[in-house]
């Protein structure tokens, strides 16, 4: 299933990959996307949703097919150097340093940064005002939703043109995750690319442009965000997962 074609930003084209060289977790992925649009990925669990996100952030061993930002080639470009491309990820887990203060970690992530680090912090504390009130804490004491914008903060404090999240508002509490997600719109605003894989389907399409709908590690369906929110193939998707695990239940 061959991705939309967009003239620039991301394109992944037939993407085969896995966490071990010739056992694929993913098989012809393909999607696109251009800059200042929030793209989600949505499917049942085990479907290769971040296993895609980390292939296309050089985390992950690629069989075959390719992944290019604005027509360069990044397929298999270390993490290092995707950062320096202008790739960001903000992985699930760990993504920020607890023991460090909202400071330190700011300052360690704008360590990438072209510009005066203080500048690009400053930046940053100006669109995440409550990292701001917090400057000097410990992270690990911040909630939740906070700590999830330090994380997304130290991966924009470089400028990248490409914002990978993985599960952005797991574990948060329905009023921080829509803060979270609510701030997306208008990071995107800044010509960022925003590709996101969310659990929380409704709220992760309300806030997307378009969507992708992997199951089994392949493409099943994409489509405009907001039309898929009552299309009977993401029912019929989900449900199908749900009866299979009660089938399985059953047969215990």
């Amino acid at each position: 299933m061959m991705a939309t074609q967009l003239s620039t930003g991301l394109h992944v084209d037939e993407l085969t990959a896995g966490y071990v060289p010739g056992m694929p977790i993913i098989s012809d992925v393909s999607l696109a996307m251009k800059h200042g649009e929030i793209v989600c990925i949505i499917g049942p669990n085990g479907a290769g949703k971040s296993t895609l996100l980390k292939a296309i952030a050089g985390l992950l061993s690629v069989d075959s097919g390719t992944v290019s930002l604005d027509d360069r080639v990044i397929t298999g470009i270390s993490p290092d150097r995707l950062s320096q491309s202008g790739v960001a990820l903000v992985p699930q887990l760990d993504n920020i340093f607890r023991t460090m203060s909202v400071e330190q970690n700011l300052r360690l992530a704008a360590r990438r940064c072209e510009e005066p680090w203080r500048q690009a912090v400053d930046d940053m504390l100006t669109l995440f005002p409550v990292l701001a009130e917090r400057y000097t804490s410990r992270a690990g004491s911040l909630s939740g939703g906070q700590r999830q914008f330090l994380a997304i903060a130290m991966a924009l404090v470089a400028s990248p043109s490409l914002l990978l999240l993985d599960e952005p508002s797991a574990g948060l509490s329905p009023k921080a995750a829509q803060e979270v997600l609510g701030m997306l719109p208008g990071i995107a605003r800044t010509r960022v690319a925003i590709l996101m894989v969310e659990q929380n389907v409704r709220a992760a399409l309300t806030v997307s442009d378009r969507a992708y709908v992997l199951a089994e590690g392949r493409n099943q369906h994409e489509g405009d965000a907001r039309a898929l929110m009552n299309d009977p193939v993401l029912g019929e998707i989900y449900m199908g997962a749900r009866r299979v695990e009660a089938h399985a239940a059953k047969s215990v």
